[in-house]
């Protein structure tokens, strides 16, 4: 399997956040797509941080956890919450 990302995404949050984010702009398609998954004006994807370790063998948890604070830090996903729906 082969693993891509956005330079300029990278070089702003580092790469292991740039692939992670890539992993879920397709989910986030995938559902936009098929009309799933959309609450508040926006369509969303779900992963635990344990379920995208296992698809990049080579990120621990941590790692993951660190990819994804950073790509919330910069604003490039939301995290969503309850307290967005209300």
């Amino acid at each position: 399997m082969k693993h891509v990302f956005d330079v300029t995404v990278a070089s702003e949050v580092g790469v292991n956040a740039a692939i992670v984010f890539e992993r879920m702009v397709f989910w986030i398609n995938h559902n936009k797509k098929n009309g799933k998954n959309f609450k508040d004006d926006t369509f969303w994807t779900y992963s635990t941080q344990a379920d995208i370790a296992k698809e990049f063998e080579y990120f621990t948890v941590k790692q993951c956890r660190t990819a994804i604070d950073k790509l919330i830090e910069h604003e490039y996903i939301k995290k969503y919450t309850q307290e967005n729906h209300i």
